[in-house]
């Protein structure tokens, strides 16, 4: 499970990050400013690096402040 935090922006993330593949990501649930995606990936440490990249590449979330983590903290 990747979790993206991020208070704006999210369904255009989710939107985002949906059409990429290699590896790829399903959104699953939203729950306040955490986007939980499932990945097909088999290091999910690897794919949360690899989609942070990917969304901060992109000049339209650039400038948001985000985070991105494979766990919950309890």
């Amino acid at each position: 499970m990747i979790i993206v935090l991020s208070p704006l922006m999210q369904q255009q993330i989710i939107d985002f990050l949906e059409k990429q593949s290699a590896p790829a990501f399903h959104f699953e649930k939203k729950k306040g400013i955490e986007l939980y995606f499932t990945t097909d990936a088999q290091d999910t440490a690897a794919a949360a690096a690899t989609a942070k990249q990917r969304i901060k590449a992109e000049p339209t979330f650039a400038p948001l402040l985000i985070k991105v983590r494979t766990e919950e903290y309890l």
